[in-house]
């Protein structure tokens, strides 16, 4: 019972960063605009109701089997590695012509948690790849989503740059 009152409880913290989140790209035009509209009881509707539909997929492939929750685990746990490194990344890039970089801060950590996540996510590829036959179906599935999510990603970036270059001119 403690189990799952705690998931319910995370799951609800993560819904409401992700909205949040995902509203505030929104009205940075990071993300499509639509997902920025707020409702007249302050509450981002849109980012939510589609943030509920994504959640939904994924979890329609979960509530399938064990082999097929523990493949989304795993692509959340991946995606996290990637985001965390990529973090580390634009941190360095971010204040490396500062003035007020510093090495240990800005420098050191930051080199550090980039070999820490990529050691991380060679764990994840390595030891899934010479596990038992649901290990390798789990890899797939991971590597399947998460390869979908950079595809995506991708696309959208390279797509929202092209139009942001022509509003420009």
């Amino acid at each position: 019972v403690t189990v799952a009152i705690a998931v319910i409880g995370t799951t609800l913290s993560c819904m409401n960063t992700a909205v949040r989140v995902t509203c505030g790209m929104g009205e940075d035009l990071e993300l499509p605009k639509y997902l920025s509209f707020i409702s007249k009881h302050g509450t981002p509707h849109t980012a939510l109701w589609t943030l509920v539909i994504v959640s939904c997929i994924i979890a329609a492939i979960g509530v399938r089997s064990v082999v097929g929750l523990t493949g989304i685990t795993l692509a959340s746990n991946f995606g996290t590695f990637v985001l965390y490194g990529l973090t580390c990344v634009w941190t360095i890039v971010a204040f490396k012509n500062r003035s007020d970089f510093k090495l240990l801060k800005h420098g050191i950590i930051p080199v550090l948690g980039v070999i820490a996540n990529v050691i991380m996510l060679a764990a994840i590829i390595y030891l899934y790849s010479i596990g038992n036959a649901d290990s390798k179906t789990e890899a797939k599935i991971c590597f399947y989503m998460c390869g979908a999510w950079a595809i995506m990603s991708f696309l959208y970036v390279a797509v929202g740059t092209v139009s942001k270059t022509y509003d420009m001119k």
